[in-house]
């Protein structure tokens, strides 16, 4: 059984960009737009927007097990309170709400975290817990993902719960 750390998180404020459809295939279309914005603010401003000490975070919306995948809302997000940066095309800013969570750990391929959900969901119910309504975020612990073996990867589960 899986064992979480509850925990209170303080709002964050964020960059993101949200994309529609499959997890696997929008999310990345999500991260590749708003990395591409990254690095064009570091070409015009010298603005490292993936560097050291930003969080870098995933917000899905919807249960894959109950929302159609052509519906599902994924959020690329990185930490930034730098409110001078100007926003285009599909980068907004918005706050992540703060509040209590249960947090997990997970290594392991981006694949496999649809089967660690499921593994909460059951946590979740035999504790008697219902997740509250606010989103599930994801941390992502590795600086550039593209260079960890997938079976390497550190991800943080964030469960909302009231």
């Amino acid at each position: 059984m899986l064992t979480p750390r509850i925990i209170e998180l303080e709002p964050i404020d964020v960059l993101y960009v949200r994309k529609t459809g499959d997890y696997m295939l929008s999310c990345q279309e999500a991260w590749d737009t708003l990395t591409r914005f990254a690095d064009m603010q570091m070409t015009k401003r010298n603005k490292d927007l993936l560097g050291k000490g930003v969080m870098r975070l995933g917000i899905g919306h919807d249960n894959p097990n109950v929302v159609s995948a052509d519906k599902l809302r994924c959020d690329a997000c990185i930490s930034c309170d730098d409110d001078t940066i100007a926003l285009s095309g599909d980068v907004l800013r918005k706050v992540i709400e703060g509040g209590k969570y249960a947090k997990f750990f997970h290594v392991g391929p981006y694949e496999r975290l649809r089967s660690m959900y499921d593994e909460i969901a059951d946590w979740a119910s035999v504790k008697g817990i219902e997740p509250s309504a606010r989103p599930r975020i994801e941390k992502y612990l590795d600086m550039d993902p593209r260079k960890v073996q997938p079976e390497n990867l550190k991800t943080e589960i964030y469960i909302p719960i009231d």
